[in-house]
C-alpha cells in the first residue's frame, strides 16, 4: 500500500511540475567591437606571414600593390613590410602606420590602437639599432687602437732584438 502512495505523489509532483510556468532565462551575448575584430584579423593576417616563404611574400606584396587602398590594406602592407626586418621597409611602414593614426574613418580608428602599438615597438627598435651601431663603432675604435699598439710593441721588440748581440756558437761563457 505505501508504494501506491508513493507512486501516486510522484505522479502528482510531476504533474504539477509540468504546470509551472517556465522562465526564459537569457544568456547575454558579448558581441566584438569593430576595433577588436579588426585587430583580431589584423593579428591573424600577422600571424599567417610568420609561415609565409620568401616567394608567398612576394606574391603578397604584389598582391597588396595592386589592391585598392583601405585602412585594412595598408595595415597589411605594414605588418608585411615589418615582417622583412629591412631598414627601407621600416620606414615605409612606419609611413602608412603615421597615416592610418590621422585617418579619420571609422575603420581605421578600429586599427589605430595597433598602429599606436607598432609604431612604439618600431621606435625602440631604432633606438636599440643606433645604440648597437655607436657600440660596434667604439669595438672598431678600440680594435682599431689595439691593433696600432701590437704594431709599435712588434717595432720594440725587433729594435730590441737589433741592440743585443746574438751569442755566439762556438763560445763557453
Amino acid at each position: 500500500m505505501k508504494t501506491k502512495h508513493v507512486c501516486s505523489i510522484l505522479s502528482c509532483l510531476a504533474l504539477a511540475a509540468c504546470a509551472l510556468p517556465v522562465k526564459e532565462v537569457r544568456i547575454p551575448v558579448r558581441e566584438l567591437d569593430p576595433a577588436s575584430q579588426a585587430v583580431r584579423l589584423a593579428v591573424g593576417y600577422h600571424d599567417n606571414l610568420r609561415q609565409y616563404n620568401a616567394a608567398e611574400l612576394a606574391k603578397e606584396a604584389a598582391r597588396l600593390g595592386v589592391a585598392p587602398a583601405s585602412p585594412a590594406t595598408s595595415m597589411e602592407l605594414a605588418l608585411l613590410l615589418l615582417h622583412n626586418r629591412n631598414g627601407n621597409d621600416a620606414a615605409r611602414a612606419t609611413t602608412l602606420l603615421e597615416a592610418l593614426l590621422r585617418d579619420s574613418r571609422a575603420e581605421a580608428q578600429a586599427l589605430q590602437p595597433l598602429a599606436r602599438l607598432l609604431l612604439s615597438q618600431l621606435s625602440e627598435q631604432r633606438k636599440q639599432e643606433e645604440q648597437l651601431d655607436k657600440q660596434l663603432q667604439l669595438q672598431r675604435e678600440q680594435q682599431k687602437k689595439l691593433d696600432q699598439l701590437n704594431e709599435k710593441l712588434e717595432a720594440l721588440k725587433a729594435i730590441e732584438r737589433s741592440l743585443t748581440p746574438a751569442p755566439r756558437q762556438g763560445a763557453r761563457p
